[in-house]
């Protein structure tokens, strides 16, 4: 009897030492890894609708941080305004900022981590043309290419555009301040100031010059892509980011902050009534993927000269 005792008792000592330690409570809960966005949100080469997109594409991002995974997106952003080159050795420092947004060609982030999928879809690449009311330059004629090379386009010093037109074999002035511009083309001394669609109103409405208008009909379009670049100590932050826009891109939610933000650019874009005359931009990195129609308004396919026409994808 008292060895069936002692038995039991060892037996059920050894199965509680078996059993976990909390058994019949909930695991304790995994501690969230935290992966934070560092961002400057204040530049002086960007209007502050870009910089609403960009805050608002964040914040949309914290959407998709994988909860169940134990993931945590935290955005912290840097009040100040920085060169590019400036920002290029900011993020790879990592206390300031680890994440850029800019255009395809700032060739300054060559170290940090690119992510290749556009932000806007190629928006910033399309170009209205402002030009002096009594100018012979009639914007209802302008049809293609070759009839734009008849004309002068002026272009502020610094301006990477610049590099393109002259790429295309169109006539630039430059050498002169973005202030100045409006009253250089008032006096004629350049035919047309191409802005970007998504500020040339503005812009224009702020000179309050009857001289000055715009063709709501004509775009130039090269592509401008602007992409999220991270630092290269940041290895899971970019991992999250490219997974993040590549589904907000298949689950159609970088459309919708394109269209909240940018809905009457997006409408000229679309309308059958506007004319898209197609520039070449032989800077374009290789590393862009102009293979994806689904990451462009228009497919940026590599040209060796410059179309008529760009064809339009569906957006």
């Amino acid at each position: 009897m008292a060895a069936t005792i002692l038995r039991f008792v060892i037996f059920a000592t050894l199965l509680r030492c078996s059993l976990p330690l909390y058994a019949g409570e909930p695991p304790p809960p995994v501690s969230a890894e935290t992966l934070t966005i560092k961002h400057l949100s204040a530049t002086k080469n960007k209007s502050k609708r870009l910089l609403r997109y960009e805050s608002d594409l964040l914040e949309t991002m914290r959407e998709y941080a994988p909860k169940g995974q134990g993931i945590e997106l935290e955005i912290e952003r840097y009040h100040t305004t920085m060169s590019r080159s400036r920002q290029a050795i900011e993020i790879e420092i990592g206390n300031r900022i680890n994440i850029c947004i800019n255009s395809g060609s700032a060739s300054e982030f060559h170290k940090s981590n690119f992510i290749a999928i556009p932000i806007l879809k190629g928006l910033l690449g399309f170009r209205q043309l402002v030009v002096h009311a009594d100018n012979p330059l009639s914007l209802n004629k302008i049809t293609n290419i070759n009839e734009l090379r008849k004309f002068r386009v002026g272009q502020p010093n610094q301006w990477l555009d610049s590099k393109i037109y002259q790429a295309n074999d169109i006539n630039v002035v430059s050498g002169f301040a973005l202030h100045a511009a409006f009253n250089m083309l008032a006096r004629s001394r350049f035919d047309g100031f191409p802005l970007g669609l998504i500020e040339a109103e503005k812009m224009l409405a702020e000179q309050n010059n009857a001289k000055l208008l715009r063709d709501d009909d004509l775009l130039l379009y090269y592509p401008w892509p602007f992409f999220i670049w991270v630092s290269s100590k940041q290895p899971k932050l970019t991992t999250f980011i490219t997974n993040t826009l590549d589904q907000m891109t298949k689950d159609n939610r970088l459309d919708e902050l394109i269209q909240k933000h940018f809905e009457s650019e997006v409408a000229v874009i679309n309308s059958d009534n506007t004319r898209i005359i197609w520039l070449n931009n032989p800077y374009l990195p290789s590393s862009i993927p102009t293979d994806r129609s689904e990451l462009w308004y228009i497919i940026p396919e590599p040209q060796d000269k410059p179309q008529e026409s760009a064809p339009k994808t569906n957006p």
